[in-house]
């Protein structure tokens, strides 16, 4: 059986985000992969049966990326509006570092014949946690009440928007600062004092 190397998996997975970030996922071969990894299509086959577990792979190693740097900042001792900002900022300052794990991830949750295919909720100890989380402060009537997947992935975007303008121009100054994106999310989040509560 032939010895796979960590080392040439890896360089597979970048080559493919490479593709991803310059011209999206339809672009992705399994030929030009091959050729940017400098190894074979059949090499591509021994670690991943299809294109699909590729592309599949690629979306884990990135969520998992965003993962370890976000799982320290949930915390049960933060006010909501702390653990919020704590989150947006950690987000957003790790998007800034990270703007293709980012855009991965941006560009597999809008394709709906991938996105069916991404891991779940539950099958993730941190978005379990995270949504745990959401729905105390929902119960408590801190946020709205709205399907909490909805509202995650209005988040989401809105982050990715930010990092993605932002790095467009690097000479030019970003859109809005990181203060006034917490702002933005905080009011698509939290009820106001006079907002009548509903519930969906």
């Amino acid at each position: 059986m032939k010895v796979k190397s960590t080392v040439l998996r890896q360089t597979i997975l970048n080559a493919t985000t490479d593709m991803i970030v310059k011209g999206g996922i339809g672009a992705v071969s399994t030929v030009k992969v091959a050729r940017l990894s400098a190894t074979t299509q059949s090499n591509i086959y021994s670690y991943f049966p299809n294109k699909q577990a590729l592309l599949l792979a690629v979306f884990a190693y990135h969520q998992q990326q965003m993962i370890g740097a976000l799982s320290p900042l949930i915390s049960d001792t933060l006010t909501p509006k702390a653990q919020v900002t704590a989150f947006v900022k950690g987000t957003a300052e790790f998007g800034l570092a990270h703007p293709e794990t980012i855009q991965v991830i941006a560009s597999f949750r809008s394709q709906p014949d991938l996105r069916t295919k991404l891991p779940t909720i539950a099958e993730s100890k941190f978005f379990s946690d995270l949504f745990k989380q959401l729905a105390t402060y929902q119960a408590k009537g801190i946020i709205r009440h709205m399907d909490l997947a909805f509202l995650a992935d209005s988040v989401f975007l809105i982050i990715s928007n930010f990092v993605l303008t932002t790095q467009l121009d690097q000479n030019s100054p970003a859109p809005v600062s990181i203060d006034e994106l917490i702002d933005l999310i905080g009011h698509l989040l939290f009820r106001s004092n006079s907002e009548p509560e509903t519930r969906g």
